[in-house]
């Protein structure tokens, strides 16, 4: 056991260290607020605070499944804003524009869209933010997901609104979740 906890918090260390924040620091708002009609128009404004160092080596991947979606986003260090516009569904923003010790580092940005084309409703993904590893596998503090039901009639529009959005699972810090892993694995209580 004296070698096994110091492993445990040398392994809790490194993992605390590779790790981002990015859906626990993200903000978004949606226009229409509830769900939508195919063909309408859809717009989105999000905002992603680092409050940890980015990993240099990961992407920060931003999508959608909106039709004909425009993307305006910048990018702000120590409060110096860098926009950039983009013109498909998907883009992504390489570690080293936002690995930045020593500075703030803040993205926002709007997207506008079309809702696509159904003959049922469907949960369409109207934005999505994955963080990726050096191998291309989606890392612990993400994905983040806001999705809407895209109904393919204006009649079917009435009724309560069924926002949904998945993330991170448990509550907390991504030291909190470590700390609950690990005692669920040693059934620690």
């Amino acid at each position: 056991m004296k070698i096994l906890l110091p492993a445990i918090l040398f392994l809790l260390c490194m993992l605390a260290g590779t790790v981002s924040a990015t859906a626990g620091n993200f903000a978004y708002t949606v226009s229409p607020e509830g769900n939508f009609v195919q063909g309408s128009p859809v717009n989105v404004s999000f905002t992603v605070n680092f409050t940890e160092r980015f990993v240099y080596t990961h992407e920060l991947e931003f999508s959608t499944q909106l039709d004909n979606p425009v993307w305006n986003y910048t990018i702000f260090l120590n409060g110096v804003p860098e926009p950039r516009p983009v013109e498909k569904k998907n883009f992504s923003i390489s570690g080293f524009e936002l690995d930045y010790p020593t500075r703030k580092v803040l993205v926002t940005g709007t997207l506008g869209g079309t809702a696509p084309a159904v003959s049922k409703t469907t949960e369409t993904s109207v934005l999505s933010v994955n963080e990726f590893d050096t191998r291309n596998n989606v890392t612990i503090a993400s994905p983040f997901t806001v999705e809407r039901y895209n109904l393919p009639d204006q009649s079917l529009l009435p009724g309560p609104a069924i926002p949904t959005m998945t993330a991170p699972q448990g509550t907390g810090t991504v030291f909190d979740r470590l700390i609950g892993w690990f005692r669920s694995l040693f059934n620690l209580s």
